[in-house]
């Protein structure tokens, strides 16, 4: 077995690398580029509620070139400018967070994705109150219950593999952000990520990679290329979860604050595939 070519359809990059060009032309560039993962951010083509459903079928049809495409709902916001919180107190705010996530729900089904993902705050549990643990547990079986029977599996963007496992439900687990991990640890970065880790792949349905770039005076910055990511052993990250026998999305996630620079983002996605399939 190729795992080397194993890994290449696990590969995907996101359409936030891809800012500054319409969507059509971000799904020629990924596959172009050799990605068999295409992970859609609704937010920065207007969301579920700024296209009409029209545009999302007929964009089925372009993503079928795909092994696997992904929905991740990153940064969004409600009419006003208002963050999406739906553990919210105020509960207008939160019902209105709820119904946008149940239509990026709806968009998601729309184009065939098979992964959807939401990146609620706050990132770590330590910071997590009950209120919000419990608006978490709610929001998911609300979740669950829009995919029905169909093979989706979902998650949330942190590292509370704890709160996934209360879920109770294996399609229902957690995104696991490498970069954002090392953002966690001032020392060591790679042994606390594994350690997390170690935790989390019994519940993990999706990775997000990006290079981690620490100064030296101990400050970091994510969302990198790979040749500048100092601060991630990612052989050893790699091999980890190669040897998990995690099958999910691995998903890039570089030069996402550099707008309207998708081709370099692009060509510095390649480069780490690349990097990582010499790993694998």
């Amino acid at each position: 077995m190729n795992v080397r070519k194993n890994l290449r359809r696990q590969a995907g990059i996101s359409t936030l690398s891809l800012r500054g060009v319409t969507l059509e032309e971000a799904v020629h560039l990924t596959r172009g580029a050799g990605f068999s993962v295409f992970e859609l951010v609704p937010r920065i083509y207007g969301g579920p509620e700024g296209l009409g459903k029209f545009r999302w079928k007929e964009m089925a049809r372009r993503l079928e070139c795909f092994e696997l495409v992904t929905v991740h709902t990153s940064g969004p916001k409600l009419e006003g400018g208002t963050p999406v919180d739906i553990a919210s107190a105020d509960p207008v705010h939160r019902r209105r967070s709820i119904d946008h996530y149940l239509a990026c729900i709806d968009l998601a089904l729309d184009i065939g994705a098979r992964v959807i993902t939401f990146h609620p705050a706050p990132v770590d549990k330590q910071a997590m109150s009950c209120q919000r643990r419990d608006a978490y547990l709610e929001f998911a079986s609300k979740a669950l219950s829009a995919v029905g029977d169909l093979d989706v599996r979902l998650g949330y963007e942190f590292f509370d593999a704890d709160l996934a496992k209360h879920i109770g439900d294996p399609r229902f687990g957690l995104l696991f952000d490498i970069g954002h991990a090392a953002m966690l640890f001032e020392d060591d970065a790679t042994a606390g990520i594994l350690g997390l880790m170690d935790h989390a792949l019994p519940v993990t349905v999706e990775f997000h990679l990006h290079g981690v770039e620490q100064s030296a005076s101990g400050d970091k910055t994510d969302h990198l290329p790979f040749d500048r990511c100092n601060a991630i052993d990612y052989r050893r990250i790699l091999r980890f979860i190669r040897g998990s026998g995690f099958d999910g999305p691995l998903v890039f996630e570089i030069g996402i604050f550099n707008l309207s620079q998708a081709v370099r983002n692009l060509r510095d996605c390649q480069k780490a595939l690349e990097e990582c399939a010499a790993i694998w």
